[in-house]
């Protein structure tokens, strides 16, 4: 049966761990199930970096800080847009960036990422605002009735049902599928993270 939508990834979950087929799913399995996948998704945001995450959003600001996508997990490249033309800044650690900001002004040239926020040098200022074009690795849209598939899960439906069957396996206590499924997982996101390098190395 393929792993093509959010619910055939429950029926299988549910099915691998013995139920359907004629067995009679509890409602307390089905719901853990749908706690599981999410909880999966969770392990794909912190762990999975491949091209089918990766995002671009525009933004304007006119102060040193300016708020990062909400949805953020790892910053690729933060570009100036001017005149067409995207010019790339160059991204350092928050300790050292004020010491880039009291000796430059002008365009900036310096990123770091605060939080949830992006802090620039030299500051960009009311009178001089930027442009700008962030690309990252974002959070995963999360599987429901209604987003039914992603392009996440729809090129690695392996890691989201180990991730699923792990989680499972904490709510059914069961210690030994605990640790098989997460070892099927973390191997799983091991080499989707591999082939994305593959696929392209300045990633």
């Amino acid at each position: 049966m393929p792993l093509t939508t959010y619910a055939e990834l429950l029926d299988a979950a549910i099915r691998w761990i013995g139920y359907g087929d004629g067995v009679s799913v509890p409602s307390r399995i089905t719901s853990a199930a749908i706690d599981a996948v999410q909880l999966a998704e969770t392990d794909v945001n912190d762990t999975l970096r491949v091209p089918e995450m990766i995002k671009r959003s525009v933004f304007s600001t006119s102060g040193e800080f300016a708020s990062a996508p909400s949805d953020i997990a790892k910053l690729i490249n933060v570009g100036r847009l001017r005149d067409g033309k995207e010019t790339s800044l160059h991204q350092v650690a928050e300790d050292v960036l004020p010491a880039y900001s009291r000796a430059y002004a002008g365009d900036q040239e310096w990123v770091a990422l605060v939080g949830l926020e992006l802090r620039f040098a030299p500051a960009p200022t009311v009178a001089a605002p930027m442009s700008g074009r962030i690309t990252y690795y974002g959070n995963v849209e999360p599987l429901s009735a209604a987003t039914s598939c992603t392009a996440t899960f729809l090129r690695y439906p392996n890691v989201y049902l180990f991730g699923t069957l792990k989680h499972l396996s904490y709510y059914t206590e069961d210690d030994a599928a605990q640790a098989k499924w997460g070892e099927r997982q973390a191997t799983e996101i091991t080499k989707a993270n591999r082939a994305a390098v593959l696929r392209d190395a300045s990633l």
